[in-house]
């Protein structure tokens, strides 16, 4: 396996990146927040001078020729190594997530969709951006005449949060924008078995919303609420403030987080895997986890589930070469607002008539969903 490692587009000699190289990208949860990639790396040099290595320097990862991370170096320690004369830099980098708070966005913003927000906001930034889904989003104008600039991760912020649009760091230096109503199941994965251990906890908890006013500037409240799930787990009520722009467009959201929100699912520990298919794979991904063992509490001897983020490690195995290991965090695909692409629907012959009327297409995470 090769890793090259670039400051300021200048490749680091093979033999001075001594340790592991780890890359963290995406989010561990469904629901988390705005979050920076980072990647962690050790280099030692021979010069007493040190190597030239400064904050803010471009810093780039490329693994057999797959990018896997560009940003900013945020933090040098420098250290003696075990060679008397040689300097060891210990040096951490961030993705381009982390300069939007330090760019200044002027108010009002005007009225529009969510995908022509995020585009303009990223442009301001100068940050490339690859857009997935989100012109069905309608945003209400942000901010009034007279108001102060903001960071664009407040902007950012406020439109994951009107939306649950999914934005994280790519490892070519660009900020992916994955809104849910993109997310359908056509990258697909299934890891190697023989090379992929599954941790062999699994997790529930009550952490749910079965009962949802989503607000809005425009007028009252869009509500949506599960009556299965208040009648079995009692009322998980919440209050969503808002900047969108319709009133469909927050009965949307509120319908939305009720379908995937308001029933507990089984959520499966760390996914750690030596398969080097993961690099033909992003986030949103639908990864199929088989065989499970038959103490595993899903049925059917495997579990889909989506891939939200990783961690990448890289170093020398006990032979000396370099190997790789990959920990994904994969949610449930209901959690995740996965849902199945009508590509890929079984049988392909499924006509509209014939799809189960009480399930919107949110709902079906799987084939068995759109079947009365």
């Amino acid at each position: 396996m090769l890793v090259e490692v670039r400051i300021r587009g200048t490749l680091i000699p093979a033999d001075h990146v001594i340790a592991d190289v780890v890359i963290r990208s995406g989010r561990t949860r469904a629901d988390d927040g705005l979050s920076a990639s980072s990647a962690t790396i050790e280099i030692v040099t021979p010069d007493p001078a040190g190597a030239a290595v400064n904050i803010a320097d471009v810093l780039e990862i490329t693994i057999d020729g797959h990018p896997r991370f560009h940003g900013r170096i945020s933090e040098i320690t420098r250290a003696a190594s075990s060679h008397p004369t040689d300097t060891s830099f210990t040096i951490v980098a961030v993705g381009p997530i982390a300069r939007l708070p330090r760019v200044q966005i002027a108010l009002p913003l005007p009225a529009t969709n969510a995908r022509a927000r995020i585009s303009s906001v990223l442009a301001a930034a100068g940050i490339p951006a690859v857009l997935e889904g989100g012109d069905a989003y309608a945003l209400a104008a942000y901010g009034v005449a007279g108001d102060p600039p903001v960071g664009a991760d407040e902007v950012i912020g406020a439109i994951i949060t009107d939306t649950g649009v999914v934005v994280a760091d790519l490892g070519d230096g660009s900020i992916l924008c994955q809104f849910l109503d993109s997310r359908t199941s056509s990258d697909e994965w299934t890891p190697d078995p023989e090379m992929t251990y599954v941790d062999v906890q699994w997790e529930q908890t009550d952490e749910l919303v079965n009962d949802i006013a989503v607000e809005w500037p425009g007028g009252a409240a869009a509500t949506a609420s599960s009556a299965g799930s208040i009648a079995t787990y009692d009322r998980h009520a919440v209050t969503l403030n808002t900047g969108l722009g319709t009133l469909a467009a927050a009965q949307q959201r509120a319908s939305s987080i009720i379908a995937r929100l308001a029933l507990p699912t089984w959520q499966c520990g760390a996914v750690e895997t030596w398969d080097a298919g993961f690099f033909d794979h992003g986030i949103g991904a639908v990864v199929t986890i088989a065989p499970l063992t038959s103490q595993a509490p899903v049925p059917g001897g495997s579990w889909e589930g989506v891939l939200e983020g990783w961690e990448e490690q890289y170093g020398p195995s006990a032979a000396g070469e370099i190997v790789g290991t990959w920990i994904l965090s994969v949610s449930d695909r209901a959690h995740s607002a996965e849902t199945v692409s009508w590509a890929n629907v079984s049988p392909p012959t499924l006509k509209w008539n014939q799809v189960n009327p009480g399930c919107s297409w949110q709902e079906a995470t799987s084939n068995s969903d759109l079947y009365p």
